[in-house]
């Protein structure tokens, strides 16, 4: 029963980041850690985790995955789960989605701006470090006509406010 119920969150939160992953492998000890931190809450004698903060700062996208389990966590057991728990989470789900041949793919990406000051730097470094530097911007246009048919890309982010339409191709 228990490990139905941390396997529905585990999967829950994977699909609510979109994460598609073999998670089988720690499963044991992601059960086994919130066995555990159930039993430290009663006390309210949690682990101290010095790398929490680090965490936070160099991985925000796996960090934010552990946050919404925790959240989940919370609701269904009824008790409050501290930061350096979380950043304990972290640890687990971080062995899971960056050592995922898929996630370690960068998908390549048109971004369609102006070429205004340092915007396109700026938007650049902004999708890769919401995207967890999975993004590899391999070109910037200002006008959708700039794009080639021969450009290699797997989607593309823009801020211009012309439409752009596509052929289906089947």
């Amino acid at each position: 029963m228990f490990e139905t119920v941390i396997r529905k969150i585990v999967e829950d939160t994977f699909r609510h980041f979109n994460i598609r992953t073999n998670y089988e492998e720690l499963f044991e000890g992601i059960v086994l850690h919130v066995y555990y931190l159930l039993l430290r809450a009663k006390g309210a004698s949690f682990i101290k985790n010095d790398m929490t903060d680090s965490l936070k700062h160099t991985n925000p996208f796996v960090y934010e995955v552990s946050v919404y389990m925790a959240y989940l966590i919370e609701i269904e057991f009824n008790t409050s789960i501290p930061d350096e728990e979380i950043g304990l989470f972290a640890i687990y789900i971080g062995a899971v989605i960056l050592d995922d041949d898929d996630f370690n793919t960068k998908s390549k990406v048109i971004l369609a701006c102006p070429n205004y000051n340092d915007l396109r730097e700026r938007l650049i470094r902004q999708i890769q470090g919401m995207f967890h530097k999975q993004i590899e911007v391999v070109r910037c246009v200002s006008d959708y006509s700039h794009i080639k048919d021969t450009d290699e890309y797997d989607f593309i982010i823009s801020i211009l406010r012309n439409k752009l339409t596509f052929d289906v191709v089947s």
